[in-house]
């Protein structure tokens, strides 16, 4: 673990997250929404994360308003600056890499990619606070090819299939208030197997 410490003026308390791994590219896009609570009920006019310099940020907007953040690629940091970013969620459009080997979500083979972000990899993922010390609930869906099967922490809440027919979206239901290391994402051809 880094020894970076956070403000406790804002911290987050959800991400929602979807994402789309290109798993023979190597890449993934993602599309991300953070909710920030402030324990203390100050207001701040930034929060304090971590993200990865191999993920490439399009977009930070909040309730339809253009953010403006700042990141050191030595450090991983990555601040987010806004007038009041509890008021509503911040979201972020952003393409990662799975080129890391086994760090982050990570390439195994063409058709399978899994993840390892013990103990500070979740910054390969996605911005987020990446230290045990705050815990947060996640809400994860994988879109991927339609032969292709997606596991993260919690059951499927719903598996559905896109108009054309090549891809299918598992969205899982949120888990429990956990650190960002704990987070599980793996995309394969699974062989399947039950008994009693």
């Amino acid at each position: 673990m880094s020894n970076f410490r956070l403000s406790q003026d804002i911290i987050p308390s959800h991400y929602e997250v979807s994402f789309e791994p290109d798993i023979p590219a190597k890449i993934f896009s993602a599309r991300q929404l953070i909710t920030f609570i402030s324990p203390s009920n100050a207001q701040t006019d930034h929060a304090e994360l971590f993200a990865h310099k191999s993920l490439t940020i399009h977009s930070i907007t909040q309730n339809g308003a253009e953010l403006k953040y700042s990141r050191d690629e030595e450090t991983s940091r990555f601040n987010i600056f806004g007038d009041n970013l509890t008021s509503h969620p911040v979201e972020i459009h952003f393409h990662g890499s799975l080129d890391h080997f086994t760090m982050g979500w990570y390439y195994v083979n063409d058709e399978c990619c899994s993840s390892q972000f013990e103990s500070s990899y979740a910054r390969y993922l996605m911005p987020c606070f990446d230290e045990p010390c705050v815990k947060c609930t996640f809400s994860i869906s994988i879109t991927t090819l339609k032969h292709l099967t997606a596991y993260s922490n919690m059951p499927a809440q719903s598996i559905l299939t896109n108009e054309d027919n090549t891809k299918r979206t598992f969205t899982f239901h949120q888990t429990p208030p956990m650190s960002c290391y704990l987070l599980a994402l793996v995309v394969g051809d699974f062989d399947m197997k039950t008994g009693f």
